[in-house]
C-alpha cells in the first residue's frame, strides 16, 4: 500500500511522514506534498492507495485533490 500525506504546513507533513511507523501498517511507500497541485501530480503519476490530507490545503479541499481517483481519503482539520 502507498500513502500520500498532504498538508500546507511542512512541519505537519514531516511529523506524519517521519513519526508514524508506516512499516507496521504494511505501507510500502509514503509520498508527501505541501500543496494541492503537487498532490494531484503525485496522485496522477503514482499508485496511491490512501490519501491523508488536511481538509483544506491552499483553498482546495482534499476531495478536489483526488476527485475521480477512487482513493481512500483520511482528512483532518486542526484549530490552533
Amino acid at each position: 500500500m502507498n500513502v500520500l500525506v498532504v498538508d500546507d504546513q511542512i512541519p505537519v507533513v514531516e511529523g506524519l511522514v517521519n513519526h508514524i511507523h508506516w512499516d507496521k501498517l504494511e505501507v510500502g511507500r509514503v509520498f508527501s506534498a505541501c500543496c494541492a497541485e503537487d498532490a494531484k501530480k503525485i496522485i496522477r503519476d503514482r499508485e496511491i492507495d490512501l490519501l491523508c490530507a488536511i481538509l483544506k490545503c491552499q483553498g482546495k479541499t482534499a476531495l478536489v485533490c483526488c476527485a475521480g481517483s477512487g482513493k481512500i481519503i483520511l482528512t483532518w482539520n486542526a484549530f490552533f
